[in-house]
Formats: structure tokens, sequence, C-alpha cells
């Protein structure tokens, strides 16, 4: 997408742990330059469910903002493939009408952690992902953690097959009262505790509004066990052409025009040791910002990101964007459409 230095938005590395921090809402809030900006919580990606909407607004409503939310996770639709398209087009008309007012009608555009996939997914077959690209061409302020730092960026680091992300076992589990990132542990300091499932990392496409493959909790190991970091590298040798933007778990990269920070929840554990070093072990260790390359000798390079600087320095256009070839099998296991 040209012209991504108009952006202004708040991308951080976890989803209800930073959007019920009181610091990160002061942060949106100054982005948004007005005391009780408007939300809209879009919960596509926890599939509408109440919990984690409750999570993510909660501060807002505290300090006085009026928020709404935007749900187009479940409408049924047919599996016939005629009827489908029908049923698509349909939607699409109607639904597009109703967001287009209440995207113009918000200040900040929040996005839920989740499964980013499906959401992503949805959007596209239902027309959103082009008012939410029209909303930062008008520069709305664009937030949200995890899945919801991922989907502004060109594609992002995903735990998207991770099972206990599909639909069904979500809403088997869970129904309308609860919410996925608190079961994962995302209000605590850390995620929840290694049980080592046999669920990959992938990478999956986000809305393309910043440029670069976005990795949220990168001092993280979920339930896979293993840490996020060390399998980004791995992704990144397969996807060489893109530049890598990893967020520890209590950071946020914050944006606003030309201009970037680094907004660092204070007193949170992350991956900055004293010597300026990857180390999420290390007593002291602070929450950052680091990106990633793949250099001409096939090394990966990792460069922590200064606390302020120009947008233009840390993010760049990928030469060539590479499809993950577990894609189309996270799709039939989670599908977005036909259920």
């Amino acid at each position: 997408m040209a012209g991504f230095t108009s952006i202004r938005g708040l991308f951080a590395g976890s989803g209800a742990a930073a959007l019920s921090h009181p610091d990160v809402i002061q942060e949106i809030t100054k982005l948004a330059q007005k005391p009780t900006p408007s939300v809209l919580y879009i919960g596509t990606a926890t599939y509408d469910l109440d919990g984690p909407r409750e999570t993510q607004t909660k501060e807002f409503v505290r300090i006085g903002c009026p928020v709404s939310h935007l749900n187009v996770a479940l409408q049924t639709v047919p599996m016939d493939e005629m009827a489908s398209k029908a049923c698509c087009i349909f939607l699409k008309v109607r639904l597009t009408s109703k967001n287009d007012m209440q995207v113009d009608a918000a200040d900040v555009i929040l996005v839920s952690g989740g499964n980013t996939l499906f959401a992503v997914d949805r959007w596209d077959r239902l027309g959103l992902s082009d008012l939410l690209r029209k909303a930062a061409i008008a520069r709305k302020v664009l937030t949200g953690g995890s899945a919801g730092a991922i989907c502004w960026f060109d594609g992002g680091h995903s735990d998207s097959m991770d099972p206990d992300t599909y639909r069904q076992k979500m809403l088997a589990t869970l129904g309308g009262s609860g919410g996925m990132e608190a079961t994962k542990g995302e209000q605590k300091d850390e995620l929840p505790p290694l049980n080592n499932k046999s669920w990959q990392y992938i990478r999956v496409n986000g809305l393309g509004i910043l440029p670069g493959l976005c990795c949220p909790h990168c001092d993280q190991i979920q339930s896979n066990g293993i840490l996020r970091n060390t399998d980004l590298d791995s992704m990144l040798l397969r996807h060489k052409h893109e530049r890598a933007v990893c967020i520890d778990h209590w950071a946020a990269l914050v944006v606003d025009g030309d201009d970037y920070r680094v907004f660092a929840v204070n007193g949170k554990p992350g991956s900055v040791n004293d010597g300026k070093a990857f180390d999420p072990a290390a007593p002291g260790s602070v929450p950052g910002i680091w990106i990633k390359d793949v250099d001409s000798s096939g090394k990966i390079v990792a460069t922590l990101v200064p606390s302020v600087g120009k947008l233009g320095d840390i993010v760049k256009r990928a030469s060539e964007i590479v499809q993950d070839s577990k894609i189309d099998v996270c799709r039939s296991e989670n599908p977005s459409w036909g259920f």
C-alpha cells in the first residue's frame, strides 16, 4: 500500500494483556488526540465472543470512551457453491453499507487477538478489508495486539494453526461468555505453561497497510513448546525477501505518520537485556522490538529497534512474498466460510 507513512496506530505484542492495560490505552488516546475517542472493536479473530471484547474494551469504557463493536464472524452461509456465492454477495452488500458507517464514525479501530487467518480471510470475503484500508488512509487510529497487530502488516508469524484457536473448539468450550486470550494467559506476564502440543506456526497474510512480517509475542513460548523468536528464524529462511518486525509481549510499535516510537509497559519483562542483546531469560530484561532480515549469505541478522525514529528506517516492502505451504491445510481445518 503506497503512502504507509500517513498511518497512525499502536501495534502491540499481546492482545488482551496490552489492550487491558491503562498505560497502553493512554498511548492510544494520545494518538487519537482526544481524551475519550470513539472506539470500534472488531472481534472476528475471536469469533465475536463477549469475553475478549469486554477485556480489550473495558479500559476505554472506564475512561468514558464510546465503544461499539462489529460482528461479522458467525453469519451462517449455505454449503452449496452457487448458494454460497449468492449469500456472499448479499452479505457483502448488506454488511459493507452498515460497516462503512461504523468505520467512518470511529476514531479508533481496535482488532482483537485470536486467529489471524480466519479473520483476514473473512474480511476479504465480505469486503471489510477494503474498508479498513480506507480507514488507514483517513488516518483513523489502528490498533490491536497479537493477531490484532499482525493484521495491519503484509503478513505475520501466526499461531493460526493452533487447534485451540479454531472456531468449533472455541465456541464449544467458551461459548459467548469467555475469551481465548484469557485462556491463553494473555492477561498475565507470560503465556501459559508448556504442554508441548504438536501444532506449527504459520505465515499468514495481513491487510498490507504496513510493510513487513509481524511477529508478536516474540519473547514468549506458547503451548507447542517453541520460542516464537526461534521459530521466526526458520520462517524467514523460507520467506527471505521479507523483513520481520518482532514485538515483545509487553511492547508496542507506535506509529504517527513518518515517526515511530517503541512503547514498553513499565515493570514488565521482555527480551532486551542490559547489554542490548536478545535474552528473555535474563533477570531484568525489558520489552523491546527487533527487526530481522536474511542477508546475502543466508544469515539471519537481528537489530534492536531504537526507541524513536523514522518509520521508513525500520520497515520496508518485500521484493517478493511467498505464500506458506500450510495455508490450505489450515483453511480446511478452520474454514472462514461455508460453516
